[in-house]
């Protein structure tokens, strides 16, 4: 027998196993359609609330997939390109990069001035301070002008689809396009997206299918919620855990104020609705090896498929849990897209850093508006966090990096 001929029974053995295999987990409650190609009239379903819009971005062209009304419409997107999505998007990296190490030229060198009081210490403080700000200009800047382009080149030749601010759209970004703000999309001179729609992020159309029909699994107590923290004594937490004791009295979790993976299993375990007060890590080149940082390790993003079954919605007070891989554009196992995949239909969470008095007032008001006599009402995150994205952008209109990082993930 040649090398050849070996090589060739090895396959069909191979592939004889693959097969047998698949027929097995196919023959599983649930499991009946595995490895199948979706159904064009299953997926139409995920339009019927509102359009969901996928967006293909590649080299030989851009356009636009839009899902409604029991339809596909194809919207060619001609001043787009591969190209000058790329661009700014690594630009847009740089940029964050950038202002995220003057920051922490800003802590060094506060240390060094407490340790020393010299006058050159001193000037260490105010140069640094002055390339945060530098920095940060230069950050808001770039983003503006990104935000403008989308208006442009994405919102505008879909303007039928966006038109009634009372309506929902799903946004399923491919490329880089999937770490950029589309819902931030506008300038003041063209208006802006928020103000016209609520928009959210659905991972994929089957993703956005499931969550809708999903129900809180496992043994959790009724509506009950959980905050994981690192950052100080949870109970005494001003922005959240004040608001939601109040809001759901003894049906709130709360670990310690440093939490520990331990801890945060046992809250994933036995909540609904978890909130994580807490830094977190996003790996650009490896969105896999990110996580949450808690006392004792870090819970990773491949750790949580292993720990959630169907739950509500998970709150991330924490940097970057809805950013993905600045190499592999389409990787989707950030840390927000983790937990929706892993169980939980509803995600809230930052595309960049939310400074933390920020985050604490933003999840603050969204479990207002989210928390009833009779529970937790899932059903208006999306709306809830556009008018909390609008209100940042009345207050700050000149700072994008404020205001246009919050989105949210789920139906």
């Amino acid at each position: 027998m040649t090398i050849d001929e070996s090589y060739s029974d090895r396959r069909r053995v191979l592939a004889r196993q693959w097969d047998e295999l698949v027929d097995e987990i196919r023959s599983l409650d649930g499991f009946e359609t595995f490895f199948e190609p979706p159904d064009v009239d299953d997926l139409l379903t995920a339009g019927d609330n509102g359009p969901v819009i996928v967006v293909n971005v590649s080299r030989w062209r851009c356009d636009a997939l839009v899902v409604a009304d029991g339809t596909i419409d194809v919207v060619p997107l001609a001043d787009m390109t591969l190209e000058d999505a790329q661009r700014r998007t690594a630009r847009h990296f740089e940029n964050l990069v950038w202002h995220t190490t003057t920051l922490n030229g800003i802590d060094s060198a506060r240390r060094e001035f407490n340790t020393s009081r010299s006058p050159a210490a001193a000037r260490g403080v105010r140069d640094a301070t002055e390339a945060q700000y530098q920095a940060r200009i230069k950050l808001n800047e770039d983003l503006a002008a990104t935000l403008a382009w989308l208006w442009d080149v994405l919102v505008e030749p879909l303007g039928k689809y966006l038109v009634d601010r009372t309506s929902r759209v799903w946004w399923s970004p491919t490329g880089p396009l999937a770490v950029l703000p589309i819902h931030a999309a506008g300038s003041p001179s063209s208006g802006w997206l928020v103000d016209r729609v609520a928009s959210s992020y659905a991972p994929s159309l089957r993703s956005l299918i499931a969550a809708r029909g999903a129900q809180p699994t496992g043994n959790p107590t009724r509506s009950r919620f959980g905050i994981i923290s690192t950052l100080g004594d949870a109970d005494h937490l001003v922005g959240v855990a004040g608001p939601l004791r109040e809001l759901v009295g003894p049906d709130l979790l709360v670990s310690s104020g440093s939490a520990t993976v331990a801890e945060a299993h046992r809250v994933l375990a036995e909540c609904t609705s978890v909130h994580f007060d807490c830094h977190a890590i996003q790996n650009l080149s490896a969105p896999g090896d990110g996580g949450f940082i808690l006392n004792d390790g870090m819970l990773r993003v491949f750790e949580l498929a292993r720990t959630v079954a169907s739950r509500e919605l998970a709150g991330l007070a924490a940097c970057d849990t809805a950013a993905g891989g600045s190499e592999l554009f389409n990787e989707s196992i950030t840390l927000a897209t983790a937990l929706h995949y892993s169980g939980f239909r509803h995600v809230v969470g930052a595309l960049w850093e939310l400074r933390d008095d920020v985050a604490r007032t933003v999840f603050a008001d969204l479990y207002r508006d989210l928390v009833t006599a009779d529970g937790l009402v899932t059903a208006h995150t999306g709306a809830a966090v556009s008018r909390i994205v609008r209100a940042l952008r009345s207050a700050k209109p000149d700072d994008p990096y404020t205001w246009a990082s919050l989105i949210h993930l789920g139906p």
